[in-house]
């Protein structure tokens, strides 16, 4: 899988893809009952919380712990799992070489600590890209307001993420990103891809 390292990939197994699908279709008629449901992809809006859920159950399958098995009010719930004590939403994206995409409608006064990326183009099998803390990427340097965009998003590059956390079970560390991104950058128009950050 380029562009991830081989030694963090995982496969869904049959009866995993099966639950994925299950959760993704609650998820759906759950948001459907808030009329809370769109999606701006040029997928299926099933196909598109299917890779989502996986990427979820994906990151967890690889860590060995719990996912979130929220669909009736997940929306509220601003993380997938614990890691090390610290909340961690994931996010998946269907490029190689994509990014990872936060929307700005976050609750934004209780983000999670972190963000992780997971890299679908492959399913089952995925590549986990990185970790990035709330501080370093909701911030105005990777705000991304185009009307390329559905909506306006909150982006990442996979060279700012970082390969794993800190336990923070020990003493407490901090990381900043060391971000080259200006404010209002978007990825170039010949990697952008409407459907591949979920």
């Amino acid at each position: 899988m380029r562009g991830v390292n081989r030694m963090n990939t995982i496969t869904l197994s049959e009866s995993e893809q099966h639950f994925a699908k299950e959760l993704a279709r609650k998820r759906i008629e759950y948001n459907q009952k808030q009329n809370t449901i769109n999606t701006p992809y040029n997928s299926s809006l099933e196909q598109v919380m299917e890779i989502g859920v996986s990427g979820e159950i994906g990151f967890c399958k690889l860590y060995n712990i719990f996912p979130s098995l929220e669909f009736d009010n997940y929306d509220g719930c601003e993380f997938d799992a614990y890691l090390h004590g610290k909340k961690v939403e994931v996010k998946t994206n269907t490029r190689e070489d994509g990014w990872l995409g936060v929307k700005d409608t976050l609750k934004l006064d209780r983000p999670p600590d972190y963000f992780a990326l997971m890299i679908a183009s492959n399913l089952p099998t995925m590549g986990f890209a990185g970790f990035i803390s709330s501080s370093s990427i909701l911030n105005p340097y990777h705000y991304v307001n185009s009307k390329k965009l559905y909506h306006p998003l909150y982006v990442a590059y996979q060279n700012e993420l970082i390969p794993e956390l800190p336990d923070f079970r020990g003493e407490y560390e901090t990381y900043t990103s060391n971000t080259t991104t200006t404010e209002g950058q978007i990825p170039t128009e010949e990697i952008w891809d409407y459907s591949s950050s979920i």
